[in-house]
C-alpha cells in the first residue's frame, strides 16, 4: 500500500488508518513550498514516528510531471493507493489507469462532502460515512488516546480560526465582530484564538489589537493542540471550520458555531450556508444567537 498526501490533516488521516492494520510500504508527502503547511508536515511524521515516507516537493510544472510520473509507475508495482485529495490532477490521471477499487481515498474537509460521484463509486476513509457508499469509519480513536494521555498544563477555551478576510469572504470588521460575539457569549477570563494556516499577519494583528484575546499559532495540526500547547480546550469555537468535526471526535469539549449572516457573506454564499447546515443537522455545535 502506497500513499500520496499534501495536507497535514491528510497525514493524520493515513497515520490513523496505519493503526488500523493498513501497512504502507511508502507514504508520499508534498510539500508546497509554503512555510506553514510544509513545517506542520514535517513536525508530524516527527512526533508521530510515521514510518516510511518520503518528502517531495512539488512546486513547478518540471516537478509535478515528475513525480507524478514516478507515483503512477509506483502505483503499478503497488496494491492499495490511497489518495488524500480526490479533488487534484494526480487522482484525476491514476483514476483513468486503474480501477476503483485500487484506491482509498481521504477526507479533504468539506469536499468530501460534495463529492456525490466520488463518494458512490469509491471506498474512501471517512469522519462523514453518511455521505459514503463504501466508506472504511475513521473515529480518531488512536489520535484520542494520543491527547488523553499527554499531561496537560491549562484548560482553556478555544477559538479555531478562518481565513475569511483573505479569501475575500467578507469584511474584516464582520469578522472581528463574529469573534467578538464568540466572546461575549462564553464570558470567560481567557481565550486562545488559534488562525488558520492560511490567514495573514495583517489581519491576525488585528484581531490581537482589537480583541481581549491571545493568538497562539500551531506547527501541529489544532487537532493536536493538547500535544503541543499542553492546552485542552474547555470549548471550541469557531466562524466556520471542518477541523471542528475532527476535533468533536478527539476531545470532550462543547462546540459553538457563530454564523455569519448571509448578508454579510461576499462571496461562496451558497457553500458557506450548506456548511452551516451541515454543522447544524450533525447536531455537534450549539449556534450561537
Amino acid at each position: 500500500m502506497i500513499a500520496y498526501v499534501d495536507s497535514p490533516f491528510q497525514l493524520l488521516q493515513s497515520y490513523e488508518l496505519s493503526k488500523l492494520g493498513h501497512n504502507f510500504s511508502k507514504i508520499y508527502v508534498r510539500l508546497n513550498g509554503k512555510e506553514s503547511n510544509d513545517n506542520q508536515l514535517i513536525n508530524l511524521i516527527n512526533l508521530l514516528d510515521i514510518q516510511n515516507t518520503k518528502l517531495i516537493t512539488i512546486v513547478n510544472l518540471y516537478q509535478k510531471l515528475y513525480y507524478y510520473g514516478l507515483f503512477i509507475i509506483v502505483s503499478l508495482f503497488k496494491g492499495t493507493t490511497v489518495v488524500g485529495d480526490a479533488n487534484s490532477v494526480l487522482f484525476k490521471i491514476l483514476k483513468r489507469i486503474f480501477s476503483r477499487k485500487k484506491f482509498i481515498l481521504l477526507d479533504d474537509g468539506v469536499a468530501t462532502i460534495n463529492n456525490t460521484f466520488i463518494n458512490k463509486c469509491f471506498k474512501r476513509f471517512t469522519i462523514f460515512p453518511e455521505y459514503v457508499k463504501n466508506k472504511i469509519c475513521n473515529d480518531f480513536k488512536n489520535t484520542r488516546l494520543l491527547v488523553s494521555e499527554e499531561k496537560v498544563l491549562s484548560k482553556k477555551h478555544v477559538i479555531v480560526g478562518a481565513k475569511f478576510v483573505d479569501e475575500g469572504i467578507c469584511d474584516r470588521e464582520t469578522y472581528i465582530t463574529a469573534l467578538s460575539a464568540i466572546i461575549k457569549y462564553i464570558d470567560a477570563d481567557e481565550y486562545v484564538y488559534i488562525p488558520h494556516r492560511g490567514e495573514s499577519k495583517i489581519e491576525i494583528e488585528a484581531i490581537k489589537n482589537t480583541l481581549p484575546i491571545s493568538v497562539l499559532k500551531l506547527n501541529l495540526p489544532i487537532e493536536l493542540i493538547s500535544l503541543e500547547a499542553k492546552i485542552y480546550p474547555l470549548s471550541i469555537s469557531h466562524t466556520l471550520s471542518t477541523a471542528v468535526f475532527s476535533m468533536n471526535k478527539i476531545y470532550d469539549a462543547p462546540i459553538y458555531t457563530y454564523r455569519i449572516p448571509d448578508s454579510k457573506l461576499i462571496q461562496r454564499k451558497a457553500s458557506i450556508e450548506n456548511l452551516y447546515n451541515i454543522i447544524d443537522s450533525k447536531r455537534i455545535s450549539q449556534f450561537i444567537k
